[in-house]
């Protein structure tokens, strides 16, 4: 299973990244003599012992004809200077446990940067961009990199950007991130689930339940759809009158959302992968089954109620952690950060329960406000029940 080197060339602030081969000769550099100068000692002693030792010309070119058989290898190169810094080398194995192998990507990593520039955050800039890059890629599930364990500063740029250990042997550690792609599987058919649609329904009946007791509407307000998928939730937000942000790292997913010309059309909806650096404030933070499923779910509340006006509020629905699970959220989660986030009238129940095609449905609900006085919202929040179809 190979991959476009072309659709991971770039840029970043400090950086070009581009085929090896073809940026060496944009340079007018040989690549052995590069390769050579980058593959010292102390580049190499975590990686292979088959890579460790002296580099000449002639074992440099070697091991690039063995580079090219097995992988894609991109040269790093300083902008300002032009100076080869490093290399990226990647490559695509079919992903354990999601989809068939011809859709579904794990990109495997490595790298390694010349020690004279150790120490800038140059690697933590590179692997940054590399998984930005990966999560564009409609076949890339996840991204994976293994590294020694006594490699403290290589497991601290992993982690930078979201990775998590997922496994220990042999005297190596094994990290990845999600990507989110595993969701375009299920795009096209999202919208047909009754489920699905149910669910949708169902929480933003609950949504309205929480505002109905102050006469307070949806109307005019401005409201981030967190993990709003294909918009099942987005589309009743915009249709009472909200300006919906709707949000999702799967660009599959986005692309239904998008292909709903309607609520773009009215100018109520905005559709975005990430949630960008911003002075914009929300009337309403809504985080329909997504919490459970995020590397950091504390931190990323404590972003998402930084972004709420005085009095916003924020809302999540996720299924119920039960002892044995490995999926979904427990009461003190949720309630721990929420109030964690600096939340006020932090309420965590049964947000709604329903049962559609024969599948019963009661995710929790966690709710809370920012702390301020702006706008007007109930100081308890009552809990709707609905039951059919």
């Amino acid at each position: 299973m190979g991959i476009d080197p072309d659709g991971f060339t770039f840029e970043t602030e400090r950086l070009r990244c581009s085929p090896w081969i073809d940026e060496a000769r944009r340079l007018g550099i040989d690549l052995a003599s590069t390769v050579a100068d980058l593959l010292t000692p102390a580049t190499t002693v975590g990686l292979p012992p088959t890579w460790h030792g002296e580099f000449t010309d002639e074992r440099a070119r070697a091991w690039i004809e063995e580079r090219e058989a097995d992988s894609t290898t991109l040269l790093v190169t300083d902008k300002a200077s032009r100076e080869p810094i490093g290399l990226l080398i990647l490559a695509a194995v079919p992903a354990d446990g999601t989809l068939p192998a011809d859709d579904a990507t794990d990109l495997r990593i490595g790298y390694l940067i010349n020690e004279t520039w150790w120490g800038r955050g140059i690697a933590t800039e590179l692997v940054a961009e590399l998984v930005d890059r990966a999560r564009s890629d409609p076949d890339i599930v996840s991204v994976t990199g293994g590294v020694d364990p006594s490699n403290g500063a290589s497991i601290r740029v992993l982690e930078h950007s979201g990775f998590h250990l997922v496994g220990h042997d042999n005297g190596s550690m094994t990290y990845c991130v999600d990507v989110g792609n595993e969701w375009r599987a299920h795009a096209s058919g999202w919208d047909h689930d009754p489920a699905a649609r149910a669910y949708a329904t169902a929480a933003f009946e609950s949504l309205e339940h929480l505002l109905h007791g102050e006469a307070v509407t949806l109307e005019g307000a401005t409201v981030l759809d967190f993990g709003c998928g294909t918009g099942l939730l987005t589309e009743p937000l915009a249709d009472a009158g909200a300006t919906v942000h709707a949000v999702d790292t799967s660009t599959a997913m986005l692309d239904v959302l998008r292909s709903k010309q309607h609520l773009f059309a009215s100018g109520r909806v905005i559709a975005d992968s990430h949630l960008r650096a911003s002075t914009q404030v929300f009337r309403v933070v809504a985080c329909s089954s997504v919490c459970a499923f995020l590397d950091d779910y504390p931190a990323t509340v404590a972003d998402l109620v930084a972004r709420l006006e005085p009095g916003g509020l924020f809302v999540q629905w996720d299924w119920e952690r039960t002892p044995g699970d490995q999926h979904g959220l427990t009461r003190d989660q949720i309630a721990t950060a929420l109030h964690a986030a600096g939340l006020t009238h932090v309420e965590v129940s049964v947000g709604f329960d329903i049962e559609s095609d024969g599948q019963r449905m009661a995710p929790l609900m966690g709710r809370g406000r920012r702390p301020g006085t702006q706008g007007r919202l109930p100081d308890t929040f009552a809990v709707i029940e609905t039951r059919g179809r």
